[in-house]
């Protein structure tokens, strides 16, 4: 699944999640942060950076990796005798040593700012990173294993040990990003309601836009295939509500007066608007897929592709939408 970021405001880094067994969706947004309870100073804004910038590079690499060794390996019963004359040694995790070693010098500043803190964005992503760092520390010995030959030496003897410290290593990383997920979704949402506390009554576009926002992230919550069955009831009324919010924004956008002052933000209204549409379509393709009778994998998981990568070019827009004020 394709990596998908959000900008935001100015004050705030943020990343809101949609994961599945064999995907990961991440949206990166910066948004002002009125109500989290985090410090709003330059080192904290700083540290979210940081964090977000890790989990937007590992949270799907993570997947592929599990989903490499699953090809190979099956991650119940552990490894089997037709693995000696598989070519696991050319085809596991074969840049796992530069990945890691690029994320290694990322990691150890922001475990270091974060030890000892009581804060929960702070001790979510301290565990966040030590699940990271234990999980690259088991993948590179399980790799050492099996792309040197050993695997055929000692006929899969190591491989029967190493396989339940890789599977636990993945769950342990599982774990930790959604609690870290957890604490960045609730601080978004607060913030997000603080944003539309403030344009309510006062600048009409800036407030429907935000509307825009927190109905999309519902169809995106409505999208989620972690549960094994997607509520397209959810979704399908979540999208009547979204077309209606665009609607209304349009009409607040042709009311507003020819003023070359506006002239800048109009033009990104319209580009915002633009988006939506094509996310509205998107979602309701999803929702065609979805109550198929045929019900085809592929067809389905197209359909999500398109929804997810619609609405990840939505946020890219939405950061000029929360500074509106008018």
């Amino acid at each position: 699944m394709k990596k998908r970021h959000l900008v935001f405001l100015s004050a705030s880094l943020f990343v809101i999640t949609l994961s599945c067994k064999n995907a990961s969706v991440k949206l990166a947004e910066k948004i002002g942060s009125a109500a989290s309870g985090i410090s709003n100073s330059d080192d904290a804004v700083q540290f979210r950076n940081e964090v977000i910038d890790v989990f937007n590079d590992v949270q799907s690499d993570v997947r592929e990796w599990r989903n490499k060794y699953a090809e190979y390996i099956d991650l119940e019963k552990g490894p089997a005798e037709n693995l000696l004359k598989s070519n696991i040694q050319d085809y596991l995790w074969p840049f796992l040593d530069s990945d890691m070693g690029s994320l290694d010098r990322k990691l150890k500043p922001i475990a270091e700012k974060a030890a000892g803190s009581k804060d929960a964005l702070y001790q979510t992503s301290a565990a966040y990173i030590q699940s990271i760092q234990k999980l690259g520390e088991t993948m590179r010995t399980a790799r050492e294993y099996y792309r040197d030959g050993k695997y055929k030496e000692d006929r899969l003897a190591k491989g029967k040990e190493l396989h339940p410290q890789v599977v636990k290593a993945f769950e342990v990383y599982f774990e930790a990003e959604k609690g870290l997920e957890t604490v960045l979704d609730k601080m978004e949402q607060e913030e997000l309601t603080a944003l539309q506390g403030k344009a309510k009554g006062k600048y009409p576009v800036q407030y429907k836009a935000l509307s825009l926002k927190k109905t999309a992230k519902e169809m995106l919550n409505a999208a989620d295939f972690s549960a094994g069955v997607v509520d397209t009831a959810t979704l399908r009324a979540a999208a009547v509500l979204f077309e209606n919010d665009a609607k209304q924004l349009q009409e607040l956008l042709d009311k507003l007066p020819n003023d070359p002052a506006l002239s800048t933000h109009k033009i990104n209204v319209e580009s915002f608007l633009r988006q939506c549409g094509e996310l509205l379509s998107a979602t309701r393709k999803l929702n065609r897929e979805l109550e198929a009778p045929h019900k085809e994998k592929y067809y389905r998981d197209q359909a999500r592709e398109a929804f997810l990568n619609n609405y990840n070019s939505l946020t890219n827009y939405f950061g000029s939408m929360a500074n509106l004020e008018f």
